[in-house]
């Protein structure tokens, strides 16, 4: 790859920060929330704080398009948690339009009852890594709440207990301020591939560096490979174009 080559390509991965990261009510250029994602605060911090959103199995549905089921998810995780220095409040992730115009998740279905007691009836469920800028933070608002299933369920007090938990554990907290350099998480695209490294400038002169490069240049184009796209059902009539 030339140095033009590779000014073009770090070029494409940069992008400016908008205000339609941090709340789904502000203006972005990634269009409205069409998916949601439920975690805990811990988690939250780190997918937030540059690693988006990713997944040990691209046909894992972390992604629903009913905000409930995700927040029942969230909710889920955070009872998990018995001991104090661990516990963080359960958060709602949006997942903005244009992930599903560029960045293509895995499509993985309707709603069949594959966490929870009870359905969420026309629900599509998506897999996959989503990059940070398509992310942006939604509030637990009453209404979401009470469609979880510890609404439904009459569980006001369990709901009550997991959002009076702090918004960082204990644990999450001190192992960020004794971290000497921030945290440098790996390019990855859609597929959960890593960025292949291009060959040192200090082999250019090894008898190897062509084949060193030829394989790079390789990697680089099965790395930028579009990911196939299945057209989802569309249950709610939200946008969900593919393009």
């Amino acid at each position: 790859m030339s140095a033009m080559d590779e000014a073009w390509f770090l070029l494409k991965q940069t992008y400016q920060s908008e205000l339609g990261e941090h709340h789904d009510d502000f203006p972005s250029s990634y269009g409205p929330v069409v998916g949601y994602h439920g975690t805990t605060g811990d988690n939250f911090m780190d997918i937030m704080g540059g690693a988006g959103l990713q997944t040990h199995d691209p046909n894992y549905p972390t992604i629903s398009t009913n905000p409930s089921e995700s927040a029942t998810y969230g909710n889920i995780r955070a009872s998990r948690n018995t001991d104090s220095r661990f516990q963080s409040q359960p958060k709602l992730i949006g997942v903005r339009q244009a992930a599903f115009d560029q960045n293509h998740p895995n499509y993985i279905g309707p709603s069949q009852g594959f966490t929870h007691r009870k359905d969420y009836e026309g629900a599509q469920h998506f897999g996959g890594n989503i990059p940070r800028q398509f992310l942006t933070n939604v509030p637990m608002s009453n209404d979401i709440l009470q469609d979880t299933m510890y609404g439904r369920d009459g569980r006001q007090s369990d709901l009550d207990i997991n959002m009076s938990l702090p918004a960082e554990s204990q644990r999450h907290a001190s192992g960020r301020v004794q971290e000497t350099t921030p945290i440098q998480f790996p390019l990855m695209n859609q597929r959960g591939e890593v960025r292949p490294q291009e060959p040192s400038s200090r082999m250019r002169w090894s008898r190897t560096y062509d084949q060193s490069m030829d394989d790079y240049n390789q990697q680089m184009a099965q790395y930028m490979e579009p990911t196939p796209v299945q057209q989802p059902q569309d249950a709610f009539q939200t946008q969900l174009n593919f393009e």
